[in-house]
């Protein structure tokens, strides 16, 4: 019987090479070092001008969550303010904003309460 002459391979095998820069590594292993192309930023889905808008929809919806949270009946334009941490705002503003979510079924209104709906499962 012959005797095998292949050798194993360790799938572990390790090496280290010691340069003072990315470009040293480079010129030592002979490699052609490859620059990344810049990517460009995706553009948004909203004109820039919207976007400080959406952010203040997004923030008194998300008031509305947590009052609707700590009460299920739902809380006050007020306290939906205080919920937002959106005191910058005028009540009316908030009234307005939240009739805009209350029109596309996102907050619906009991009374002077404002709360997330129930889901219909």
């Amino acid at each position: 019987m012959a005797e095998d002459d292949t050798e194993t391979v360790d799938d572990k095998q390790k090496i280290t090479v010691e340069a003072s820069s990315v470009d040293g590594i480079v010129s030592a292993l002979d490699l052609e070092l490859i620059e990344p192309e810049e990517e460009e930023p995706e553009p948004s889905d909203f004109p820039e001008e919207l976007i400080d808008v959406l952010s203040t929809i997004n923030d008194i919806y998300n008031g509305v969550h947590e009052a609707t949270e700590t009460d299920s009946r739902g809380r006050s334009r007020k306290m939906v303010r205080q919920f937002a941490d959106r005191e910058d705002l005028s009540s009316d503003a908030v009234g307005h904003i939240l009739r805009v979510l209350e029109y596309h079924e996102l907050v619906v209104q009991d009374g002077n309460r404002w709360r997330i709906p129930e889901s219909e499962d």
